[in-house]
């Protein structure tokens, strides 16, 4: 599994995630691949808040910036505070 916790909570922006399972039988468990691709979670809503904070997707203006460059479990960290930024934001107002 490419990652942990409820998929909807991760990917509430992001319905293309693609993940494949190395069919190799020689990798060890305990060795995790990255295979996951995650598509960037913009919504075409971009306008920061005054925290530097997309009212769009969610992410920081750091995050936006480094999105092509992380990793994919960079990227999954990514996912799971800009979700919980934009249920933030949701539940305040």
């Amino acid at each position: 599994m490419c990652f942990s916790g409820s998929f909807s909570q991760l990917c509430a922006y992001n319905s293309d995630v693609r993940c494949t399972m190395s069919e190799n039988q020689n990798v060890k468990r305990a060795e995790p691949i990255e295979t996951c691709s995650y598509k960037s979670p913009c919504v075409r809503h971009c306008c920061l808040d005054d925290k530097d904070i997309c009212i769009g997707c969610g992410r920081t203006l750091d995050e936006i910036c480094r999105w092509s460059s992380a990793t994919n479990s960079e990227k999954q960290e990514i996912l799971i505070n800009s979700v919980a930024r934009v249920q933030s934001r949701n539940i305040s107002t």
